[in-house]
């Protein structure tokens, strides 16, 4: 997590443009630097056989993954398509992440989606989080990896 929150605020980087990194490449140099080599890419991150892997299909209802959620532990790496997570912990059953990213989308107040640009490492609880403005990142979730002790 120390590692992690070195990088708190750094420029986003797609495909590590401008001297920077992207997600994929953020949760890899956390774990470059404890000794642990990760894929380049978040879908071969997604499916490494090196790491304890929890897996979901389109099947999956929201109760099951949230199950899930509610069991995550500090360092497992969430995965969504095209991005990838890593756990911090929660505050009051809230599972908080930190991932580097262009911006958020999340209800408001109003229920309208709220799209929040910040270009870089950010920390925010997972379950408000929106993929499309209108499913939740929760419901999208395709692999959760576990590093093995």
């Amino acid at each position: 997590m120390q590692q992690g929150f070195k990088f708190l605020g750094e420029r986003y980087g797609w495909g590590h443009s401008y001297n920077a990194r992207d997600c994929s490449g953020f949760v890899s140099e956390i774990y470059r630097s404890m000794g642990v080599q990760l894929p380049r890419n978040t879908s071969d991150q997604a499916v490494s056989p090196a790491l304890d892997r929890i897996a979901f299909d389109e099947k999956d209802s929201h109760a099951k993954r949230m199950a899930t959620v509610r069991e995550l532990q500090v360092g497992d790496l969430v995965y969504i398509p095209g991005h990838v997570m890593m756990v911090i912990g929660n505050l009051d059953g809230e599972p908080y992440v930190i991932h580097d990213t262009t911006g958020l989308s999340f209800p408001g107040p109003d229920g309208q989606t709220v799209r929040a640009k910040t270009n870089g490492v950010t920390v925010s609880p997972l379950t408000p989080l929106l993929f499309n403005g209108k499913q939740t990142f929760v419901d999208r979730i395709t692999n959760i990896q576990r590093i093995r002790p």
